[in-house]
């Protein structure tokens, strides 16, 4: 999940409260086939977007918001009872979606959009191709072609840090810290802009998670792992799509949808495109666009 309450400075409140799991307790590495058994659902089949070629999920208030459809850009909102809507076209290629506030912003090949869910007009915050997004104390994307990292200012887009050279692999923002994966490394700046600090090397680094204002989950090939003290979190090959929330962490990796949080872990084995989760479900979208969900407790 990742609405976002966007402007002030410092930390937003849901970045301090949503995740409250002990060191001890995220890094259980539970490598159990199915739930831990303490009140998790079965998996419920939720809803098919037939031919949707999803790219991203995210869940607001139970809704799932899909994107993708290739170059006829698309986007799908699926209500909690399985009703499906579909809400845009004619963005090329969507990449991403987050909410914040009452607006749906969607990265793509075409730039990044903010679609007031009221119906209003969309508003065009940039045409250059954009593929990640994320919100703290600002909603941020990562430029396709130079790797640039902008955010939006209000009145137009702001660069935030010059492109490496090297394409971003992983992305998060933390309150006023904006924190990228690169070379094998972990990075972060303010959110306003400054020299990039190098945080940590991190062999194979890929996608990265906020836990809280302190803790961030690092995908690596072979699992995930904790910055900053560099504890191991779970095992599991080339996870991917991480989504944080309510004292959960769940992902994709090649075997299955895994979920880690204070009562336990479960992975359930499945192939998936996309995973979110708010702290009470887990959500993933099947190769075959197929939407499921399944209950984190009793």
């Amino acid at each position: 999940m990742r609405p976002a309450k966007v402007g002030g400075s410092g930390y937003p409140a849901w970045y301090t409260v949503e995740v409250t799991c002990t060191r001890r307790q995220l890094g259980l590495a539970l490598l159990a086939a199915s739930c831990s058994r303490r009140g998790c659902g079965p998996d419920e089949r939720v809803a098919e977007l037939e031919g949707a070629a999803v790219e991203a999920i995210t869940v607001h208030e139970g809704v799932v918001v899909a994107v993708g459809g290739g170059a006829r850009g698309r986007m799908w909102t699926v209500s909690p009872e399985g009703n499906v809507v579909e809400r845009l076209d004619r963005l090329a290629h969507p990449r991403d979606v987050i909410v914040v506030h009452d607006r749906w912003v969607v990265a793509s090949d075409g730039g990044v959009v903010a679609m007031p869910r009221t119906g209003a007009e969309r508003e065009s915050w940039t045409e250059r191709p954009a593929w990640r997004l994320a919100a703290g104390a600002a909603v941020c994307w990562i430029e396709r072609e130079t790797s640039a990292i902008w955010r939006w200012g209000g009145e137009g887009p702001v660069r935030v840090i010059e492109g490496r050279g090297v394409h971003a692999q992983g992305f998060a923002v933390a309150g006023s810290r904006v924190l990228w994966t690169a070379a094998d490394a972990l990075w972060d700046t303010e959110v306003t802009g400054s020299t990039p600090r190098l945080l940590a090397q991190i062999p194979g680094a890929g996608d990265v998670a906020v836990l809280d204002h302190r803790l961030f989950a690092v995908a690596t090939p072979d699992g995930l792992i904790r910055h900053p003290d560099g504890g191991k979190i779970i095992e599991a090959q080339t996870p991917a799509s991480l989504s944080a929330a309510g004292g959960w962490l769940a992902f994709g990796a090649v075997d299955g949808v895994v979920a880690v949080g204070t009562p336990g872990s479960l992975r359930v084995p499945t192939t998936a495109k996309a995973v979110a989760t708010d702290g009470r479900r887990i959500w993933w979208v099947d190769r075959g666009d197929v939407l499921w969900r399944r209950s984190l407790s009793s």
